[in-house]
């Protein structure tokens, strides 16, 4: 029971504060200071105001204390061995305790501190009703039962489960399974068990106490860090990894997790389709997320990987050869490349907008027809097309989903008249909707896919190409883009509605002040490379492949690069484009102003491929970019995606 006016000795309590900040404090001074601080309510607040400077002490030197290692966290395989981890996650999980300290002694201002929500079926041993709850022991018999404490952390017990609540961030499992779910404002919650004490960083987890009181720790999302009771160690757990902590030795073993996720998109046995022709040329026409082409590079890893003397070359005009196309553009994006498959990527973006944009719908009578002139036009040409639907990117506008099943619906029909194969990525959509909601497959905003996403739109294609066999790739390996011009100067931030570029600036250009830039630039930095997965964002692999990118401090600036690039003879070659690249000079004269960007034709590399003749020996390049830019040199027009770098 907590008193509020028994006396105290200041100078008693003075003395076991500095303990604890000398971190000399006893056992029997630890059981002092909780007795007088149980006896009055301004010895507590005194604490507090200790605790509260502690803490913040620690954490004003946390930038010198803490050392984050240059590499994502390993996936651990299973191990004989106690695994151990570097010196930053101890100095982590130091900083955790100490603040929670404060929130554990907070408590004893008040026994109550969460709500019980029992199933029905629920026995509790002694008398326990749904509500408001003090701290003290819980022991569940049968049944379930849900604790939501005041810090937010949500534990839910399956019997037979014994806890004893400490506070609302400190909780003692003594036997059973509990599964605890911690917000933001839980960070730093703290399961103890007689094998180990788990440190929560925003995560859920699963924690079961075994008769021999082993732990076995199952980490559903985030991280979680572990202090077994016996040894000197620190070991983080990431999502999907799982261990079982010996209570004796305080050895720590991986285990299989109960809670990974099988993947969805692992290869199907059914086969619908042959595989592609030996030869094959596959251009992808569509949307944006054609355009960022990573899924296309999957497809390629994918295929290469399996059998690289067999691997069609793939092509990309995705947003940059229209729906409502002219026929020069067509000639110029498409039939230049000499394809002999065309996929048609249209429908998921177009029927996305909503809003303010609902302007850009097309009905579907429209969509049909501008789909069956693509086909009409690319089969002329010898090219067949092969018609891939969409899933939604936008799932809380009724009128969206709507349209895109009426596009998807005519997709099937005119696949189903004229005999095309079929990436159906809405029914892979809906399968992996059905099985797993354990990742996203839109980005918040909509209109592009996830890293996730891309690899379900890859499975439905590799399916469609006649290779349900083989898998998507998790990660990719990027190697630069063919004919890459490598050395670069860069000016400094300019505003792009000013200084613009004359005919006598460029004869006059002065790069001595400008800074050296080396393509390809390092795909991620080293904070970059703290990221559990850093290949899954778009700059990293367009940066492998050789753009430059960002170029501006602030996105809406511009800035200008030059390069000298040497030929040992005049021909003729192409001058290939992508980023963000807004106006081009070769030798001082103007090769292509005022393009349209990202905004209307995409950014991939290669989205223009603009024939030029260079001349004999040093020829002068100077282009205005927004934020990036790509530039290579080929004597070929139709290059494809590179194979993928060696594993």
């Amino acid at each position: 029971m907590i008193e509020d006016n028994k006396e105290f000795d200041a100078k008693q309590l003075q003395k076991l504060l500095d303990a604890i900040a000398d971190e000399s404090i006893t056992e029997s001074q630890e059981a002092e200071l909780q007795e007088l601080l149980k006896g009055n309510k301004a010895a507590r607040r005194t604490y507090l105001e200790f605790t509260h400077m502690l803490d913040s002490l620690h954490w004003s030197a946390a930038e010198s204390m803490v050392d984050l290692p240059e590499v994502p966290l390993p996936h651990r395989e299973p191990a004989k061995d106690s695994l151990r981890f570097p010196f930053w996650v101890l100095s982590v999980a130091a900083l955790i305790i100490i603040s929670f300290i404060i929130s554990y002694n907070s408590s004893l201002l008040d026994d109550s501190i969460g709500d019980l929500q029992a199933s029905s079926d629920a026995v509790w041993q002694g008398n326990t009703q749904n509500g408001r709850i003090d701290s003290g022991l819980l022991s569940l018999k049968s049944g379930k039962a849900k604790i939501i404490l005041d810090s937010g952390a949500e534990l839910n017990l399956t019997a037979p489960a014994t806890v004893d609540l400490v506070s609302s961030l400190r909780v003692r499992m003594e036997r059973g399974t509990i599964r605890v779910k911690a917000p933001d404002s839980a960070m730093g919650f703290r399961l103890e068990t007689i094998a180990s004490d788990f440190v929560d960083i925003g995560t859920e987890f699963e924690v079961t106490v075994g008769y021999n009181n082993s732990s076995e720790v199952h980490v559903i999302d985030g991280l979680v860090i572990a202090r077994p009771n016996h040894g000197e160690m620190i070991v983080p757990f990431a999502k999907n990894e799982s261990a079982r902590i010996d209570p004796v030795f305080g050895d720590v073993v991986s285990i299989e997790s109960k809670r990974v996720h099988k993947d969805i998109l692992l290869p199907n046995e059914a086969n619908n389709y042959t595989a592609l022709p030996d030869g094959a040329r596959v251009i992808f026409m569509g949307d944006r997320a054609t355009d960022f082409e990573t899924y296309l590079h999957m497809i390629n890893q994918a295929i290469h990987d399996f059998d690289s003397k067999k691997a069609p070359v793939l092509l990309n005009a995705g947003m940059t050869c229209r729906l409502f196309f002219e026929e020069d553009e067509i000639q110029d994006l498409v039939f230049d490349l000499n394809p002999t498959h065309a996929v048609l990527a249209f429908g998921s973006e177009i029927a996305a907008h909503f809003g303010s944009r609902k302007i850009y719908r097309i009905p579907p009578n429209d969509f049909k027809a501008a789909i069956v002139k693509v086909c009409d036009r690319l089969e002329k040409s010898g090219v067949q097309p092969i018609l891939m639907t969409g899933y939604p990117f936008v799932l809380d506008d009724a009128e969206c989903v709507s349209l895109l099943n009426s596009y998807n619906l005519i997709l099937r029909q005119i696949a189903k008249n004229r005999n095309y194969r079929v990436a159906e990525v809405d029914r892979e959509y809906e399968m992996y909707e059905l099985k797993s909601r354990h990742a996203k497959l839109v980005m918040p905003k909509g209109l592009y896919p996830t890293f996730e996403g891309h690899r379900l739109i890859a499975r439905s294609i590799l399916d469609s190409f006649g290779y349900s066999h083989l898998e998507v790739p998790k990660t990719l390996r990027f190697q630069e883009a063919e004919g890459l011009i490598k050395d670069w100067w860069v000016s400094p931030d300019l505003d792009r509605k000013k200084d613009f570029l004359t005919e006598e600036m460029v004869k006059n250009v002065d790069y001595s002040s400008w800074t050296k830039l080396s393509l390809p630039m390092a795909a991620y930095d080293d904070l970059a490379k703290k990221m559990l997965v850093p290949h899954m964002t778009y700059p990293v692999q367009a940066r492998s492949l050789g753009v430059a990118m960002p170029l501006t401090e602030r996105y809406w600036n511009k800035a200008r690069a030059y390069t000298e690039y040497l030929s040992d003879e005049a021909k003729d070659v192409y001058l290939n484009i992508g980023g963000d690249v807004k106006e081009i000079w070769l030798n001082e004269e103007e090769v292509r102003k005022d393009l349209p960007g990202i905004y209307s034709v995409g950014r991939h590399i290669g989205f223009y491929r603009i024939p030029i003749k260079l001349k004999k020996g040093v020829n002068k390049i100077l282009l205005e970019a927004q934020n990036s830019f790509f530039i290579s040199i080929t004597e070929n027009k139709d290059w494809g995606l590179q194979p993928p770098a060696a594993k």
